[in-house]
């Protein structure tokens, strides 16, 4: 059953990927695939391959990821009702009108600070990989060039120091005192 949905998948990029090649200059194409035949001119099956499989790394890695992240807003939201309530007389107030755009982030602080504190507190990827091009020095160590470091963006979330009370559900800390979203 899994290869059946794994070729479902494939199947569906590979349909929407061959679409897209036919309007190449559409205007409805400003997404990841349109930005992927931008950068390469000609399109033979093993670009599209290649498309695929980001395009199918890409829905699982986002659908896992975004995911886990409501579970956890839901989780701080029922634990906190009456943040639940602020967030939802806003979001009620921000849309009367119909479907959300991204000019409406202004109006939804709140939310956006919901979210950016919880992926303070259940970071999807607690520790980032990252290389050095040079050698760098760091307070007093010299890291090499071509070195693997990682990032502990888990202990960093949690530094009392950067943040008050850092075991705390506080979504306020993200909020200027005006009552909009500081994106520091």
């Amino acid at each position: 059953a899994s290869n059946e949905a794994v070729a479902y998948v494939q199947s569906f990029f590979r349909q929407m990927i061959r679409k897209k090649i036919a309007k190449r200059d559409s205007v409805e194409n400003e997404d990841f695939i349109n930005a992927y035949l931008q950068a390469h001119e000609t399109m033979d099956e093993k670009e599209i391959t290649n498309l695929v499989d980001l395009c199918q790394d890409m829905f699982l890695a986002g659908t896992d990821t975004t995911s886990t992240t409501l579970n956890y807003v839901i989780v701080h939201l029922l634990n906190n009702p009456s943040w639940q309530e602020e967030l939802f007389h806003e979001i009620t107030a921000a849309f009367q009108e119909g479907a959300p755009s991204m000019e409406d982030l202004e109006k939804i602080p709140k939310l956006e600070a919901t979210i950016q504190e919880t992926l303070r507190l259940n970071p999807n990827g607690p520790l980032i990989p990252r290389a050095t091009a040079h050698a760098t020095k760091v307070r007093n160590y010299v890291v090499p060039a071509n070195c693997q470091v990682w990032v502990n963006a888990y202990h960093i979330n949690y530094d009392p120091v950067i943040f008050p009370n850092p075991s705390t559900f506080n979504p306020s800390r993200w909020l200027r005192p005006d009552g909009s979203f500081n994106r520091k």
